[in-house]
């Protein structure tokens, strides 16, 4: 074998040589992309299942969300066999504390119906009846009027400014959680005493899965404990300007049980979506998050007591 052909062989193995190694490369760097997707989507699917919906990290950021609510909308149902309510009301404390709503009460399977509506502040509430319908007769059994007394507001103020309106004491305190549009050092100080003074036991061992409408729900077992709180409200009260809880005292309720109860969180929104007491006669749904309304107080109305003369003036004739 000459010279020549064996430099031409030696030449055609290097240039084999050089598109090998070009075609090793691309090929790895195929690989490397293909394995770093594979090991991102699984990474992104432990994170999900077992850092984000992680029972404990699911009620926590819970919290953390409702301390970042700039409006709600909580319906209440409640139930006792002879009578019925339901209650919607709209709760927004970002630029003022306001609430409005509408409550309808059902008797004696639905021979009576009363539904109001309502506008609260911390120090005034006004409250009107759209409908009284009852199968009742009056005194000398003709079937009762109400239709002169509907649609007037009246107004209720509070005995003085340390205190609530029962209807305010009702959208804050009565919710079990509390909701705010706070900063987040004001979060992070509120959320820190939540935890540090207990005022929440949870199951995390007992959680229910579910999935309505292609949503997964997680729902746990609460116990409230009062005494932490009402020093939470206290707190909470500082930090959204409702000077009203300045006055109350958390060793009041050194006595009291905690109260049990259940809650449903959204796992997709983290958001509490509903809380169902022990005996499952009182349920509160949460939705509408961050929806703001322009609510403007009555003009014209009257005396609260005045309002509720008439009303059983009515019911006496």
């Amino acid at each position: 074998m000459n010279t020549d052909t064996i430099n031409s062989m030696i030449g055609k193995i290097n240039k084999s040589n050089k598109s090998f190694s070009k075609f090793n490369y691309a090929l790895l760097v195929k690989a490397i992309i293909v394995i770093s997707i594979v090991i991102f989507a699984f990474s992104s699917v432990f994170w999900w299942r077992e850092v984000r919906n992680n029972p404990e990290n699911l009620f926590n950021s819970m919290l953390n969300n409702n301390l970042k609510t700039a409006s709600v909308t909580r319906t209440v149902t409640q139930d006792n066999g002879s009578q019925k309510l339901e209650q919607i009301m709209r709760i927004q404390n970002r630029t003022q504390h306001i609430t409005n709503g509408k409550t309808t009460i059902t008797q004696d399977n639905g021979s009576t119906v009363i539904v109001t509506e309502s506008i609260g502040q911390p120090n005034v509430e006004f409250i009107k009846y759209t409908k009284i319908d009852t199968n009742q007769k009056g005194a000398k059994g003709n079937k009762l009027d109400f239709g002169e007394v509907l649609n007037t507001w009246g107004e209720n103020k509070s005995e003085s400014n340390d205190q609530l309106t029962e209807l305010y004491q009702d959208v804050t305190i009565g919710n079990l959680f509390m909701f705010a549009d706070l900063g987040k050092q004001d979060r992070q100080t509120m959320l820190n005493q939540i935890k540090d003074n207990n005022v929440y036991e949870v199951d995390y061992n007992d959680v229910k899965r579910t999935s309505l409408d292609g949503r997964k729900k997680v729902s746990y077992k609460v116990k409230l404990n009062p005494k932490q709180y009402i020093s939470m409200v206290k707190e909470y009260g500082k930090m959204v300007g409702l000077t009203q809880f300045e006055s109350l005292n958390p060793d009041d309720y050194s006595d009291s049980k905690p109260i049990t109860f259940a809650v449903t969180i959204d796992v997709l929104s983290q958001r509490v979506e509903a809380t169902r007491s022990a005996d499952g006669a009182n349920v509160q749904t949460f939705n509408g998050y961050g929806v703001i309304e322009n609510i403007e107080l009555p003009k014209d109305y009257i005396p609260a007591t005045e309002l509720q003369k008439r009303l059983t003036e009515k019911a006496s004739a």
